[in-house]
């Protein structure tokens, strides 16, 4: 795991239901003792960054968490995909964790359109060229999954810098989070067994084509699991594995 630093949390919820936020915090073992600070449902304002302002420098918290971060920022429609209206919407949160240390996440909500990291992202490329790391937690077929792409530290290649999409495991008894394995992993043997079924009800050999349409999920992890299966002596294969053997 990572280093982490203890304090005060702030939590500005400002689309959910207060009673569903505590449920959920009572769940994972928060009680009135932990220095957590709610606003839950609540209209923030126009001076809702002045507010936040004056409660950081009065907490001191550790971690500033708003959900979603464009409520608390008031970005005009016409602003939210510009550039230069997003960067200058976040400049007053820029100055006030340099000013106070805190560490600020925004959540911000994923469009329909599957597109990998930030291209995924409802708003502007302001909000990449705006924050340190980028956290990505989004859900593909059965699979619930988490990737950072990190700014820092700069002297290290992204492979070292960045988690790489991970397994991310909800359990709903506790509403913990935990990691698992490797995104391809997970996927891969999801794919296998579904490929092994499909296998299973079949009297005659059937041509990779007809397999890749039957078994779902994409047409290139279902041919890397159905390479593994052949070279691992899995499955018999006849014909070179091209078009019309």
């Amino acid at each position: 795991g990572w280093k982490t630093k203890r304090g005060p949390v702030i939590f500005l919820f400002l689309e959910e239901h207060e009673d569903e936020i505590r449920q959920h915090l009572l769940r994972l073992g928060v009680t009135d003792r932990d220095p957590i600070h709610l606003l839950v449902g609540d209209d923030p304002g126009r001076d809702g960054i002045a507010r936040l302002t004056n409660s950081v420098q009065e907490i001191r918290p550790a971690l500033v968490v708003i959900d979603p971060l464009f409520d608390l920022l008031r970005v005009r429609n016409d602003d939210g995909n510009s550039y230069v209206g997003v960067k200058r919407a976040l400049q007053p949160l820029h100055i006030l964790a340099r000013k106070t240390g805190a560490h600020i996440i925004g959540a911000v909500h994923r469009g329909k359109a599957e597109r990998p990291g930030m291209e995924g992202i409802l708003g502007s490329t302001g909000l990449q060229a705006g924050v340190d790391t980028l956290i990505t937690y989004t859900v593909r077929e059965q699979f619930r999954y988490f990737s950072t792409t990190q700014r820092y530290p700069r002297l290290v290649s992204s492979e070292e810098r960045d988690i790489p999409e991970t397994e991310a495991i909800f359990d709903p008894a506790t509403g913990t989070t935990t990691l698992g394995r490797l995104l391809k992993e997970a996927e891969g043997e999801a794919i296998k067994k579904r490929l092994l079924a499909f296998l299973d009800t079949q009297t005659r050999p059937v041509l990779r084509e007809a397999i890749e349409a039957a078994v779902t999920g994409s047409v290139g992890p279902v041919r890397r699991v159905l390479n593994d299966l052949v070279l691992n002596d899995e499955i018999a294969r006849s014909g070179k594995g091209r078009k019309g053997d």
